[in-house]
């Protein structure tokens, strides 16, 4: 399968199946992954601004308080990155799949939120009450679960998919576009969440030149 999108593929598409050009917003893997971190950074630094608000430092949303506390948010995002790359949050198969991407995520964020409240020094001072250390691990995690829940069901729509074609009209082409092109299973289909859609086959050999669309 080509790695890149041109206009020719989709004239192709279009001719052979009859189908009318459609207007996508296709997002390549790069920009899915990075999708992803911007927003999850920007959710879990609201829940830490949360906290920051309620902890004993006396931290005020201004400019200055956020320059000089500017620490807390860094080594929380660093912890954060840390995480995700072990846990493999940022796996685009995984993320496609609500389930799963909710369970992982989530659960990382629940991982990190609690041992970033173990960390002196780097750190807001912990509230007085114990309901509202609570609240930190919580919104952050929540937040985490709703945001995958709907990357997973918005970003899978066709509208957000680009259509391709596989290279090859033989058994090796046929058998790729099967796997592109499998729905999700227990076990995770390995390029789900890529944002290709497999239109069919296309090749140079005369015997192998009728492809199934």
């Amino acid at each position: 399968m080509t790695s890149s999108y041109s206009k020719q593929t989709e004239k192709t598409l279009n001719q052979v199946t009859g189908q009318k050009k459609r207007q996508t917003f296709f997002l390549r893997l790069s920009e899915r992954k990075l999708l992803l971190a911007s927003i999850d950074i920007l959710i879990l630094n609201m829940g830490l601004l949360v906290l920051a608000g309620q902890s004993k430092s006396h931290f005020q949303l201004v400019a200055s308080d956020l320059w000089d506390r500017a620490y807390w948010f860094i080594v929380f995002t660093g912890m954060w990155l840390v995480f995700a790359s072990l846990f493999g949050v940022y796996d685009l198969a995984r993320a496609a799949n609500p389930l799963r991407s909710a369970w992982v995520a989530g659960g990382t964020t629940l991982l990190v939120s609690s041992l970033y409240l173990l960390i002196p020094f780097l750190t807001p001072s912990l509230p007085n009450r114990r309901i509202d250390i609570l609240v930190f691990p919580f919104i952050t995690t929540v937040g985490i679960i709703l945001w995958r829940v709907f990357y997973a069901t918005i970003f899978s729509q066709p509208v957000f998919q680009q259509r391709a074609l596989v290279v090859g009209a033989g058994r090796a082409g046929r058998l790729l576009a099967e796997a592109i092109a499998q729905k999700r299973t227990v076990s995770g289909n390995p390029y789900e969440g890529t944002g290709y859609e497999v239109g069919g086959c296309i090749g140079d050999d005369v015997k192998k030149t009728k492809p199934s669309f």
